[in-house]
Parts: C-alpha cells; structure tokens; sequence
C-alpha cells in the first residue's frame, strides 16, 4: 500500500508540473502576443503615415521594452520550475518520512505482537506445568493406592497365620475367627471403596486441571485473534486518514493554483489596460499636435490670401487695432506665419520628440 502511494504521489507531483508549466507557457504566450502586437503597431503606424520619425524611434524602444519583458518572463518562468522542483523535493522529503514513520509504526506492532506471543507461550508452559502436577498427584495417588493394597494384603497374610495357629489352638475359637474374618472382609471393602473414590477424585482433577489448561488456551487464541482484528481496523483507519488528508491537499493545491493563475492572469490584464491606455493618450496628444499644426497652417493660408472681403478686413482691423505697435507687428507676423514661438516645455502639449536633436 505505500508503494501505491509513492505512486500517486509521483503522480499527482508530475501533474502538478505539468499545471505550473502550463501557467508559465500562458505567461509566455501573453508576453509574445503582446511584442507581436506592439511591432503591429509600429507596422501600422508606419504605413498610415500618422506617425513621425519620433514615433517609429518610440515604436522601436517599446519593442525593445516588450523584448525586455518576454526575457524577464522566460527569467521568471526557469525561476517558478525552479521552485517547482524545490516543492518536487521537499514532497519527496516529506513521503519518506511517512514511510519512516510507517516502518517504525510497524516494527513496534510486530515488537509487541511479539511480547504478546511471548506471553502466551509463557501461559502456556505455566498451564503444562499445572497439567503435570496435576499427572503426578495422580501417579501419587495410584502408589499410594498399591502401597494399601500390599499392606492390607500383608495383614491378610498375617492374619491368616494367627488365624490358623488359632485354630491349631483351639476349634473353640472358630466362631470368633470367623466374625473376625468377616469383620477383616468388610473392613477390607470398605478400605477398596475409600481407595477407589480417591483415585476417582484424583482422575477428576486431572479432568478438571485439562479442562481448564484447554480453555486458557482457547482464550489465548481468541484474544489474538481480537488483537490481530483491533490491528487491521487501526491499519484501515489510518490508511483512509492518511488518504482523506492527502486528498484535501491536493484540493488545497489545486485551489492555490487557481489563485496564482488568477492573478497573474490580472497583473498581466492591469498591466495590458495601462499599456493600452498610456497608447492611446500619446496617440490623442500627437493627433492634437498634427491637428493643431494644420489648424495653424491653414490660419497661415487664410491669412495670405488677398484681397479679403470687407468682413474679414473689419475683424482684422478690430484686432489688430486696440494693439500696440510693437504687438501689432508682431502678431501680425505671427499670424502670417513669418515668425514662430518658442514651445513652452512646461505645456501639457509640448512635443519633446525632437529634443535629443541637434539644432543647426
């Protein structure tokens, strides 16, 4: 059964890795799809036109960016199979301990199957010693018995002389030889009789004394049998525990992963949202620059045509007219487009894509 295990357990640690992998390679995936998409971009922006020089060079550094963070990922997947063979040994640490513990639980049942044993052989030496106590009070009793017999047969014999030097004596003695003798007779009865219900007793102990070695016997089988039986159910009960606490690992397991894909699945979303925002606000603050230079380029256009009609000549003189003369030339040209202000850094639209180039 702990090879069984061992089996699982090897099992469910290969399905384990195969899990995180999957994890990682989604990761992976994720990373890939998102430098293919930022080179489509960059394809893109460079085949509508929208798109400067600038904004190819960015192009360029978020495909570097994206590059960068598609190796910072193959790094952190080697670094999560790295911790997945850490947790491989550490599991695998952590079953040999069980079978350890498993041994060492056996060996003490098989010491104290032992002890038990010894204690029955012991019982059972003690019940054949009594049994042979028993066998000699009997062979005692039979001595004995003989022993009575050869002295009563010698007071018969004795008895027989005097009885017959009596009636060598005397024929006037007969009568009382002869209640004598009778009396001898039924003495001699009853002494048998008493001979024979002490060998019958002492046949009945040594019934009794087998009677009672056989039933410790077969108490001692029965209460081995109750132990071995009490054995295999703590056996079962522990191996549907030890079952029972593996399964609820796994499910802890498997719901810890669900957690980790999870969130990265929602750092990668948080991430791709904020990427994809940060995008789009630079793509709306070009297109308002681009917009604003064609606002401004066709104000110029407007401003060079000639003549005007008188409308257009009044807002003009309107304008220009509560105006300085050093302002009035100076928007004048502005507006024509002769002279042009020096962007403010400081301005949420300022361009700084030409910044790093050198002014001739």
């Amino acid at each position: 059964m702990l090879d069984a295990d061992v089996g699982k357990a090897d099992e469910e640690a290969a399905v384990k890795k195969a899990e995180e992998d999957r994890v990682a390679a989604t990761a992976l995936d994720t990373k890939e799809a998102e430098r293919v998409a930022a080179e489509a971009a960059a394809k893109k922006a460079e085949e509508e036109g929208i798109a400067t020089e600038a904004a190819a060079k960015k192009a360029e550094e978020e495909r570097v960016a994206v590059e960068a963070a598609a190796k910072k990922a193959e790094e952190e997947r080697i670094e999560a199979e790295a911790a997945a063979k850490k947790a491989d040994e550490v599991k695998k640490a952590e079953e040999e301990r069980i079978v350890a513990e498993a041994a060492a639980k056996k060996a003490e049942e098989e010491r104290i199957a032992v002890e038990a044993a010894k204690k029955a052989e012991e019982e059972r030496i003690a019940a054949e010693a009594a049994a042979q106590k028993a066998e000699e009070e009997r062979m005692a009793a039979e001595a004995a018995k003989k022993a009575e017999e050869e002295r009563i047969a010698a007071e018969a014999a004795a008895k027989k002389a005097e009885e017959e030097r009596i009636a060598a004596e005397a024929a006037a003695k007969k009568a009382e030889e002869e209640r004598i003798v009778a009396e001898a007779a039924a003495k001699k009865a009853e002494e048998e009789r008493i001979v024979v219900e002490a060998a019958k007793k002492a046949e009945e102990e040594r019934i009794a004394v087998e009677a009672a070695a056989k039933k410790a016997e077969e108490e001692r089988i029965a209460a081995e049998t109750a132990k071995k039986a009490e054995e295999e159910r703590i056996v079962a009960e522990a191996a549907k525990k030890a079952e029972e606490e593996r399964l609820a690992a796994e499910a802890a397991e498997k719901a810890r992963l669900r957690e980790i894909a999870a969130a990265a699945e929602a750092k990668e979303k948080a991430i791709l949202d904020a990427k994809l925002a940060k995008e789009t606000a630079e793509r709306e603050r070009l297109q308002a620059i681009v917009q604003a230079a064609a606002d401004k380029k066709a104000a110029i256009v407007e401003a060079r045509q000639q003549p005007k009609d008188p409308e257009a000549e009044k807002a003009l003189a309107e304008k220009y007219g509560a105006m300085e003369l050093g302002e009035r030339a100076f928007n004048i040209l502005l507006d024509l487009g002769i002279v042009e202000l020096t962007p403010d850094p400081d301005s949420k639209d300022y361009d700084s894509s030409f910044d790093d180039e050198i002014a001739v």
